[in-house]
């Protein structure tokens, strides 16, 4: 399995770039007709990312309004160790699978498509918020490579609270969309804090119910459900149910 590092992203964002980037960005870039294309469901901020310097050119002073960090500290790489650990993995491969769909693109429809997906991020107050990125390239030449894309990461955690996340393609100038898109598997995740039948008993007491519920909507014991009680308590460090249920809406466990 290979290491999650923020040095396999600039790995994968390189792969886009054929030749040297000799011109500078400026308005010709048309930004205003793609940011139409760009539909927002929820505080949001938008950036101009140089993929071959892996780093921001431009981000909106908004993005402390969202992820709460000061902007002089806000770049690629800080925002990617923020990332859910067992999100890491969908990060990666979604941005390998987005890159080997550009360049599999005739040059000339390469600006004709934006990519969207979700992954959680911890904001300074350590809770972690589902963000939708969408990336549309911006700046492209005549041999295929892509220097800069226009970007928009947006709260949808009042939209989606919980699930897996899910990359779009979405076709702009009357080009197909492909949605769900099956990504690379070349980073694997890391193992959950908590087993799948812990995330279950977890959510159920995050609910409301009692051990004895629990035990009944699960067809299992109420000493079994004790146990996975104790072991959840002892895998998060929580002293008490309280500090548990904190602990899981904070982290983003379920």
């Amino acid at each position: 399995m290979e290491i999650l590092s923020f040095d396999k992203a600039k790995e994968i964002w390189n792969r886009i770039i054929k030749s040297e980037d000799s011109t500078p960005i400026g308005f010709e870039f048309e930004l205003q007709e793609q940011i139409i294309n760009l539909f927002h469901v929820g505080p949001h901020y938008y950036y101009i990312f140089n993929c071959g310097t892996a780093d921001f050119e431009f981000i909106d002073e908004k993005a402390k309004q969202v992820v709460g960090y000061p902007i002089e500290e806000l770049s690629p790489g800080y925002l990617f160790s923020k990332i859910h650990p067992e999100d890491v993995s969908y990060f990666l491969n979604f941005e390998s699978t987005i890159t080997d769909f550009y360049l599999n693109l005739p040059i000339e429809k390469m600006l004709s498509f934006k990519t969207s997906y979700d992954v959680r991020v911890k904001t300074k107050h350590d809770k972690y918020i589902r963000v939708l990125q969408q990336v549309t390239p911006i700046q492209t030449d005549e041999q295929g490579s892509i220097f800069r894309t226009f970007g928009v990461h947006t709260d949808i955690t009042h939209i989606k609270p919980e699930g897996k996340p899910i990359l779009n393609i979405i076709g702009l100038n009357g080009e197909s969309s492909y949605y769900d898109v099956q990504s690379n598997a070349t980073f694997e995740p890391e193992k959950p804090l908590l087993t799948r039948r812990e995330q279950g008993v977890l959510k159920l007491i995050v609910e409301g119910s009692t051990s004895a519920e629990i035990a009944e909507t699960l067809c299992i014991s109420l000493e079994t459900v004790k146990t996975h009680r104790k072991n959840i308590l002892r895998k998060s460090g929580s002293r008490n149910v309280a500090e548990l249920l904190s602990q899981a809406v904070d982290l983003g466990w379920l």
